[in-house]
């Protein structure tokens, strides 16, 4: 996987750096929910949470990754969760594509296989 350099990280979406320090520290990549957590504005009302900034993270996650990337979702064989990882984008990962408008390419791939 090709990392960021540190002079581009500040121009990266929050949730992307949570991934790349993720897995360069633990080898293998962070749950769907802990990414979502890491990022979202501490609140009692979860619902609040759930209704705008998970569906502002999920159009991010579309819409805001980095060039030379694309990001896969896929569920952990040992948690059972699904997880989310940045593929180089030479690299076109299996599942369903999802093209971003904002870019115009596949940016989003969900392995249904899993």
């Amino acid at each position: 996987m090709q990392l960021i350099s540190e002079s581009e990280e500040h121009m990266l979406p929050l949730w992307f750096c949570v991934l790349q320090t993720y897995q360069k520290e633990r080898g293998f990549a962070p749950t769907v929910p802990f990414v979502f957590g890491a990022i979202c504005s501490p609140t009692n009302n979860i619902e609040e949470v759930i209704r705008n900034e998970f569906a502002q993270f999920v159009s991010e996650l579309c819409d805001e990754v980095p060039e030379n990337f694309v990001i896969k979702i896929s569920k952990c064989d040992r948690l059972q969760q699904p997880v989310i990882s940045p593929w180089d984008s030479i690299y076109r990962p299996f599942g369903i594509a999802i093209k971003s408008s904002k870019q115009g390419r596949e940016t989003l791939f969900l392995d249904t296989e899993s």
